[in-house]
């Protein structure tokens, strides 16, 4: 999908090449307008960072200062 990418996939496929892998953080939009990653739930019914939670990978948000919705940046 060109806007989703799947972190528990990513997380699959590190696994897959190596235990040791070095897939540490997830990098996300975050803000007053794009929230998602705290509000919508996937990931086997949890949002990506409790997922990221609960997997010990570490979050940062991008734009936390702006925001892209109805393409018009805010």
């Amino acid at each position: 999908d060109p806007v989703h990418t799947s972190i528990a996939r990513c997380l699959a496929q590190a696994e897959a090449i190596t235990p040791d892998h070095h897939f540490k953080v997830v990098q996300f939009p975050f803000n007053l307008f794009e929230s998602g990653v705290a509000l919508e739930k996937s990931n086997g019914g949890m949002t990506p960072l409790d997922f990221c939670r609960a997997k010990g990978i570490g979050t940062l948000a991008n734009r936390p200062l702006n925001a892209f919705t109805g393409n018009r940046m805010y």
